[in-house]
């Protein structure tokens, strides 16, 4: 990413600017029709609050299983699945029939939008914009590409990684990305600090 031109880097920006707006949008842009929701779908007030704030707690929690996801298929993989899955699903509360269907979708919508990467009406223009800025994945295709087009079949082209035979899995990934809040929380104390400051 380092070496992009400028131009790349002001699209990929605007991009992920344009992702996190939407994100923030979407979480409470159907507030003022809450009453005309409960009483389509004779909700409670439980319920009504409930189909609102269900996607705010799912994205609290959606980028611990996404965050892993980007290290081992890297950010642009991430992206354009969470988009079409938040897309598909933010349709489906559009035309939902009953309060069921409609919590369980806004439920789904918000696991595409806790990638931190949700781009609903935007998805075309991102897949032809957003390219892959993960370091590891760059290297790893880079080093597939140069063994695919070496002459006489070379495989001395290796990522540090591959080099050192370190082999990551699925579930070392999982558990080292659900153990990093508590160990940065535990060890830094500007991140203690703001955690004190925002509990205020």
């Amino acid at each position: 990413m380092k070496q992009w031109p400028r131009g790349r880097k002001r699209a990929a920006t605007n991009v992920l600017s344009a992702t996190g707006f939407n994100r923030i949008l979407v979480s409470t842009i159907r507030a003022p029709a809450l009453s005309i929701i409960a009483d389509r779908f004779d909700m409670t007030a439980p319920g009504t609050a409930m189909a609102l704030s269900i996607y705010v707690l799912v994205t609290a929690v959606g980028p611990l299983l996404a965050g892993p996801l980007t290290e081992l298929y890297g950010r642009q993989v991430v992206l354009h699945i969470s988009n079409i899955w938040f897309l598909a699903w933010n349709i489906t509360c559009g035309f939902a029939n009953s309060k069921e269907i409609l919590i369980t979708a806004r439920f789904l919508t918000s696991l595409g939008a806790s990638a931190i990467l949700a781009l609903a009406i935007m998805v075309g223009f991102c897949f032809c914009i957003f390219r892959e800025t993960y370091a590891l994945v760059i290297l790893k295709r880079r080093a597939e590409r140069l063994r695919r087009d070496a002459v006489g079949g070379a495989d001395n082209y290796e990522t540090p990684e591959e080099r050192l035979g370190r082999q990551t899995s699925l579930s070392s990934t999982f558990s080292c990305a659900l153990s990093r809040p508590l160990r940065l929380l535990t060890t830094h104390p500007i991140i203690q600090s703001e955690g004190l400051l925002l509990r205020r």
